[in-house]
């Protein structure tokens, strides 16, 4: 038996059989990928083999289980690879650049990603995976969504990563009475803010406005 029947890459999926030879191997075969992984059968003819669903073109997986055994033939069973969308790091400062992957389309699938009003366009490698880059711009506080979308879906599919705050100082170092300009991005534009330096909140620093931008 294979639970669940289906789920998304890295997904837990477990395979349970009984009636084998004990002592003996079992293998696993998932789509292309040959012995995958594998397991020994216990003493009561029984094995279990649980893997994470690997990188596979969407749509149905033929499954192999091969025993060591001569006396036991192939087994076969189907696996529903499900689309999914990650976005890495899920939590980002204005100006890192966010790495953005999509799992099991079908290969050469042409996708379109959207982050806002920005579109970044991409084709799926033999394996179904979309790989884009995108330099987070200024943006305010909180969670934004990325959205993937092809002909052969039937509805996008859907990640967030989350906005946040980050100051940048343009010297490292100064003298005193020297002046420092200090720059904030990722912040909450229906909120000011105060910034401390050491023991003190200087009064320039004490009621600081953040623009629609964050």
């Amino acid at each position: 038996s294979v639970y669940p029947i289906s789920g998304q890459r890295n997904d837990s999926v477990t395979i349970t059989g009984n009636g084998y030879p004990q002592n003996t191997q079992v293998s696993l075969d998932f789509g292309n990928v040959e012995s995958f992984t594998s397991a020994i059968v216990d003493f009561n003819g029984r094995f279990e083999l649980p893997f994470s669903v690997p990188s596979h073109p969407r749509g149905l997986a033929e499954m192999r289980i091969r025993s060591s055994s001569l006396e036991i033939g192939h087994q076969t069973a189907t696996f529903d690879v499900k689309g999914s969308l990650a976005v890495y790091p899920e939590n980002a400062n204005v100006g890192n650049t966010l790495s953005i992957n999509a799992y099991a389309m079908l290969a050469g699938e042409e996708v379109k990603i959207h982050v806002r009003t920005d579109e970044i366009e991409g084709t799926a490698d033999t394996v179904g995976r979309v790989q884009a880059n995108y330099s987070l711009p200024e943006l305010p506080n909180g969670e934004v969504s990325v959205e993937l979308s092809s002909e052969n879906l039937l509805k996008p599919l859907i990640s967030q990563f989350n906005v946040t705050p980050r100051l940048k100082f343009d010297k490292a170092s100064a003298a005193v009475g020297e002046v420092i300009n200090v720059r904030g991005t990722g912040f909450n534009p229906t909120e000011k803010v105060l910034i401390k330096v050491g023991e003190a909140i200087p009064a320039t620093l004490s009621n600081i406005l953040v623009d629609d931008r964050g």
